[in-house]
């Protein structure tokens, strides 16, 4: 139509042709109705479908319901009688167990016949226990508690006996046979010491018991342990301490006294000395064995508890009185030590070394004030010692009133040299000692008069001042010389020949200046503290030679020419007689001075040629220029007078043979 209406509109369509296009729409218009009632009839259709569905699913989510809700309900039956029929299974297990558990605690079965049987039967009894708390319809279940509790007393006491009876006491033989010269014991040595049996049963016990003791039922089984380990570690420590004026004769001790008294002669100067100091011996032993048998002890628990803090618990308590005894021991030896330095020096060597070590063993047992009060009265006494032998020595206490009667070097002498170079070669440790008691000095001193309430402070002051401290102990070692000069000069006069005593003196003052020259170490300190004190010791002992040498010069000055410097009178007869007379006298005074000093000694072969070329300038050199000088007097009396026996070479002879027993 749109288009006929152009047409017409144009003026240029003609009405066959707009009839035809109406036709054609006419048609188009029928289809299209046609096509309407079809989709109409077809949503009828579908709507009727879909309402005919929807009932159908109401239908079907009825029926299903109720089977999905019966289907439930049965599944949870199902449920209940699976759950039912295990716990049935479980009950009837659990009491099995349980009742072969009683049967065997109530037939007094032995816990370690079958260790690792009865350790299963307790795990088995303590889920067991588990099973029934969930279950307390259960009536029993406070019974096989008991039951369990009786099971856990019972494996407690048997590892207490086992561990008991597993002990085994470290041989102290053992131990002096292992240490080292300086007391340690090396560490390959220590696996060698077995100090308990039976290990893995103990171990199996000590960590089930560790294991399953939630409810802190088993609570002495530590304490087993750690007392049955302290009595096992005090009975080497009780054998070594009885030998402390030990009586016991049994063949034990008396090997052990033996092998003690062989280490004392190591520090000691004289068998006397070692039996006195065999106090000091014994808790120097007492110290070096409680480091092995701790660390014998540590690796233990290490092997039996694998548990760093029950380690440690343990270790405290075993450790405990062992430790208390060995430092209340040695403070009481050393307290009531009156030897001397040397003997000690061993003692506070090993004591100084391990410090750290015993500080913190006493630390963690609560014995921190022993170990502090030890170590003061041990550095107060070896100050105390040290002055006290400068003392002794300065005063002629040390020596006696024994002099040689060669005039040899004096035992004092060499004994102080010999300290002296005991005291050098431990200078760091005689300044630590130094400071160490005057520090305690001072802080008495500031207690006493409220200036400090701690420790702390005093020892920093005298840290402070360790240069100074240095200075003091290098000061001690002229003091001990100065001391021997004194003691040497006091002995000196127990001579009652002169010329023996200036010998004696000369001998001892040559010594000692040879000594602290060859000592490098030594004679450093004496030049940076006393520069002048050898080179004032040379000087004396020369004074002392010339005193020796005036013994020779009477002889040497029966020589001299009486009267006048012109020589003898040239009368024949009345020189022959003076020759005579000059030659009889040196026979006697000769033979004299020759017997009186065949014993004497020098002890340096050096000074000893020496001195006797000093002899031979007085007595010889004179002689051979009297006989030159009277060479005819001298001939006539030599064939004539069988009583002028020497010449010069005899003279040189004789001379020569002097000191000889020296060398």
């Amino acid at each position: 139509m749109t288009s006929s209406a152009a047409k017409i509109g144009g003026g240029g369509a003609s009405v066959e042709e707009l009839n035809q296009l109406l036709s054609k729409d006419e048609e188009w218009l029928s289809s299209f109705q046609g096509i309407l009632e079809k989709s109409a009839t077809l949503t009828g259709s579908v709507c009727s479908l879909m309402d005919n569905f929807q009932e159908r699913i109401d239908s079907l989510s009825t029926n299903v319901q109720t089977l999905v809700a019966k289907s439930s309900v049965i599944q949870k039956e199902q449920q209940n009688i699976r759950k039912l029929l295990s716990t049935v299974d479980a009950t009837i297990q659990f009491h099995g167990k349980t009742t072969v558990l009683e049967n065997t605690i109530r037939d007094g079965g032995n816990v370690l016949l079958n260790i690792d049987d009865y350790l299963e039967k307790m795990r088995n009894l303590k889920e067991a226990i588990a099973f029934f708390a969930t279950h307390p319809v259960y009536r029993n279940h406070e019974h096989i508690k008991q039951i369990y509790e009786i099971g856990c007393a019972n494996i407690e006491s048997e590892f207490g006996n086992l561990v008991r009876t597993s002990c085994v006491p470290v041989d102290p033989t053992k131990v002096f046979e292992y240490l080292d010269d300086d007391y340690e014991m090396p560490s390959f040595r220590l696996s060698s010491f077995v100090t308990l049996r039976d290990t893995q049963r103990i171990h199996k016990m000590a960590s089930w018991l560790l294991d399953n003791d939630d409810d802190a039922i088993c609570t002495n089984f530590l304490h087993f342990y750690a007392q049955y380990r302290a009595e096992n570690m005090m009975k080497p420590l009780r054998t070594i301490a009885d030998q402390i004026g030990a009586n016991n004769r049994s063949p034990k001790a008396t090997f052990i006294k033996a092998a003690l008294k062989k280490v004392a002669s190591r520090i000691a100067d004289t068998a006397d000395q070692a039996h006195r100091d065999n106090a000091i011996v014994v808790v120097l032993f007492m110290c070096s064995t409680i480091l092995v048998l701790i660390q014998v002890e540590t690796n233990l628990c290490s092997t039996m508890f694998q548990n760093v803090k029950i380690e440690v618990e343990v270790l405290r308590q075993i450790v405990f009185d062992p430790i208390g005894r060995v430092l209340a021991q040695t403070q009481k030896v050393v307290d009531a030590y009156e030897g001397n330095f040397a003997a000690l020096l061993p003692l506070i060597k090993f004591l100084v070394r391990h410090a750290n070590q015993f500080a913190a063993l006493s630390e963690n047992v609560g014995q921190r004030g022993l170990y502090n009060s030890l170590q003061s009265s041990l550095f107060s006494k070896c100050v105390q010692l040290i002055r006290l032998h400068i003392d002794r020595l300065s005063s002629g206490q040390i020596g006696g009133r024994f002099v040689p009667e060669d005039g040899n070097v004096h035992p004092v002498s060499s004994g102080t040299v010999n300290f002296l170079k005991l005291l050098v070669q431990h200078q760091k440790l005689l300044v630590q000692i130094f400071q160490r008691a005057i520090a305690d000095e001072q802080m008495q001193q500031q207690l006493l008069a409220g200036g400090i309430n701690d420790q702390t402070n005093a020892t920093t002051t005298a840290t402070a001042s360790t240069p100074s401290m240095a200075s003091s102990a290098s000061k001690l070692f002229i003091q001990i010389l100065m001391g021997l000069q004194k003691n040497l000069q006091q002995k000196c006069g127990a001579y009652s020949d002169l010329y023996l005593a200036g010998l004696f003196m000369f001998n001892n003052l040559g010594y000692i200046v040879q000594c602290c020259t060859k000592d490098k170490q030594l004679y450093a300190i004496l030049q940076q503290h006393q520069p002048k004190l050898l080179s004032t010791c040379e000087a004396e002992a020369e004074k002392f030679l010339q005193q020796y040498l005036e013994s020779w010069g009477k002889i040497g000055a029966l020589f001299a020419p009486p009267g006048n410097s012109d020589g003898w009178e040239t009368s024949g007869e009345q020189q022959r007689k003076a020759v005579k007379a000059v030659f009889t006298a040196f026979n006697r005074d000769f033979d004299t001075i020759i017997e009186s000093q065949k014993h004497f000694c020098l002890a340096d072969k050096t000074a000893a040629d020496d001195v006797r070329t000093r002899i031979k300038k007085i007595v010889l050199h004179p002689f051979i220029e009297f006989s030159t000088r009277n060479s005819r007097e001298c001939s006539e009396l030599f064939e004539t007078d069988r009583q002028l026996k020497y010449d010069a070479e005899t003279i040189e002879m004789v001379i020569d043979s002097l000191f000889y027993a020296t060398f």
